[in-house]
């Protein structure tokens, strides 16, 4: 993004990015002046964001020919195809939130990026070779070379149409047994909702484990609206290695985490220590703020015995990138792991 006095249109209303897209604006380009926002959330248009722009649709943009556009969803494969359809040739950027995950108030940056060239071999050795991983992982070094700028939309290359995507790479089909989905991170049943829309009734037994009590309510209520009281456990716990109290910070949002200055006590447990029961296949997904180690570690049994297809995060830590898969294919029988950049960067595996 060269222009650095040019008008700028922001896309996507998302409050759990404004900060962060305007402050990195601000930064980057100091001259830059934001137009107002677009949104295709009819709920969010015709009034403000809390950072005081006007929301408007997106056909507005049209009547701004020459403004550049900022996009700040993660839906990028979809935005760049609603462009094509409206017939929007603006100069359009973004930046990869997908892989430097919270890029001003989670992990340092330039830390991160240091930590991702010095390892890209290990990187790239840890993964499968398949094209998708290869593209996700030649972003990441590309972004860790330079992350203080935003990048168009050409530039995403392989990883524009896997962005926006639930689970990207999940192309696993249940057997006729049906099988069972372990959710680390279960928040208030979004994942639930998917699995449930996709699968049916060949899900046969759910385990929720959710330790926001605010978010417990919700997921509750979303087992209710289902009609799934028989399949789905709401397990209030964190996951990690093993049974241990610690405090978290309960904030009924998708950031709830383990913190020092948590609001409520919860308990971590491990996934062997609880004698589950399984029917069919195993599909485990985790989204635990940074837990993902110590959760495969206290689920080792069970991966050795069902090697179930796992969902992993992998952007909390830069770290996980290579640390996570090493660990996988010490305790998995004979993985095929890849990655893949959907709403984040997650890793999947699965028997060969």
């Amino acid at each position: 993004m060269k222009e650095t006095n040019k008008t700028v249109i922001m896309h996507g209303a998302c409050d759990y990015f404004l900060y962060r897209f305007e402050n990195f604006l601000k930064k980057v380009y100091p001259d830059s002046k934001i137009l107002f926002y677009v949104d295709n959330d009819v709920n969010k248009q015709r009034k403000k964001t809390h950072t005081g722009y006007d929301v408007y649709s997106v056909d507005k943009i049209k009547e701004y020919p020459d403004a550049l556009i900022l996009i700040i969803t993660d839906a990028l494969g979809a935005v760049a195809k609603q462009y094509e359809e409206l017939g929007i040739k603006n100069t359009a950027y973004s930046f990869p939130i997908f892989l430097h995950h919270g890029f001003d108030d989670g992990w340092n940056p330039a830390e991160a990026s240091k930590i991702i060239l010095e390892n890209k071999d290990r990187i790239k050795n840890a993964y499968d070779n398949d094209e998708k991983t290869q593209a996700v992982i030649d972003m990441y070094i590309k972004t860790s070379l330079d992350y203080e700028r935003f990048y168009t939309l050409d530039e995403f290359g392989n990883t524009l149409d896997m962005l926006g995507m639930y689970f990207a790479n999940l192309d696993y089909t249940p057997k006729n047994e049906g099988f069972t989905f372990i959710d680390g991170g279960a928040y208030d049943g979004d994942t639930l909702r998917h699995i449930y829309a996709r699968f049916g009734n060949k899900l046969k037994k759910y385990y929720a484990f959710e330790p926001d009590l605010n978010n417990l309510e919700k997921l509750r209520k979303t087992v209710k609206d289902l009609g799934l009281e028989d399949v789905v456990d709401v397990m209030p716990y964190a996951l990690g290695e093993k049974e241990e109290e610690i405090k978290f910070k309960s904030t009924g949002t998708m950031a709830s985490h383990v913190a020092e200055d948590g609001d409520i006590v919860t308990k971590i447990v491990g996934i062997d220590d609880l004698n589950l029961e399984i029917i069919g296949d195993v599909l485990v997904r985790m989204d635990i703020k940074g837990f993902e180690l110590a959760t495969l570690k206290g689920a080792k049994n069970l991966i050795q015995k069902h090697k179930p297809y796992l969902d992993i995060v992998v952007h909390e830590k830069p770290e996980d990138l290579f640390i996570l898969p090493e660990y996988i294919r010490e305790i998995y029988p004979n993985p095929k792991i890849r990655i893949g950049c959907a709403y984040h960067t997650e890793m999947y595996v699965e028997a060969k």
